[in-house]
């Protein structure tokens, strides 16, 4: 696997874990702002104190911003480097692929090309960042 590859999906990677993470914060607040009491793991099941609330949510919100931090350092990475490609249509493909995260389909659908058109145009776009890689 090429580091270009590797930059790529280490940003779908990074996004991936910033969306779970945020979901989690997200899961947890609608917990604690329900009518109903929410137990926390404690042996007599208590519910969980508003400290304990605090400190937890502290503690994902710092998990967080160490995660949207990478995903930025790889996000820069990968542009810096595209940003070199000749062709607009490469870097819509990349772009819209690994970044936006669309969909084959849309991206199809979006640039007007047939699927096959859209992966040759993906490969030579793979093939052009190598080159700007090993070069720079």
């Amino acid at each position: 696997m090429s580091r270009v590859t590797e930059l790529l999906e280490s940003y779908v990677l990074w996004d991936d874990m910033a969306k779970a993470k945020r979901r989690e914060l997200d899961r947890m607040r609608d917990r604690r702002m329900s009518v109903r009491i929410s137990y926390s793991g404690a042996p007599r099941g208590a519910p969980q104190t508003l400290a304990d609330y605090m400190a937890e949510r502290e503690e994902l919100e710092a998990d967080l911003e160490e995660i949207k931090i990478r995903r930025f350092e790889v996000f820069s990475q990968i542009m810096r480097l595209m940003l070199k490609l000749e062709s607009r249509k490469q870097f819509d493909i990349i772009y819209r692929r690994y970044i936006h995260r669309d969909s084959w389909r849309r991206i199809c659908r979006d640039l007007d090309v047939k699927r096959s058109t859209a992966t040759d145009l993906h490969d030579r776009a793979i093939s052009a960042l190598e080159k700007i890689d090993a070069g720079g």
